[in-house]
């Protein structure tokens, strides 16, 4: 072992009031001590291998994010151009009921004005 007493972080638990504890022993030459310590803040530094690591899941997650943005406008532009061509189409068949229908009264119209008498009307 190393020269000086070691503290190892054995266990950390949150309790239902939201304190946090931590057990931790000291390892030294001649003695073996476990201590209960309440409110500990740990904090650590990353080797600069895993902070390139960290750093670059972070770059590819936001790349990913990005695709699936653009994947999601894309399609939501596909299904408004979908939409409007559906809207066009029916706009269309519409007016070709309405002119058909417009073709038929007027047939009617002029077959039964053609069978009455002029005196009728």
């Amino acid at each position: 072992m190393l020269g000086g007493p070691y503290l190892l972080l054995l266990s950390k638990n949150f309790s239902n009031n939201r304190q946090q504890i931590c057990y931790i022993r000291t390892l030294n030459k001649n003695s073996r001590k476990t201590k209960t310590v309440e409110d500990v803040r740990i904090q650590y530094k990353l080797p600069k291998v895993l902070e390139r690591l960290e750093e670059n899941s972070r770059m590819n997650l936001r790349a990913e994010f990005g695709l699936l943005e653009g994947k999601i406008a894309e399609l939501r532009g596909d299904f408004v151009g979908k939409i409007g061509e559906i809207r066009g189409d029916l706009k269309g068949q519409s007016y070709q009921i309405n002119f058909l229908t417009a073709v038929v009264l007027l047939g009617l119209g002029g077959c039964i004005k053609s069978r009455l008498p002029v005196s009728d009307f």
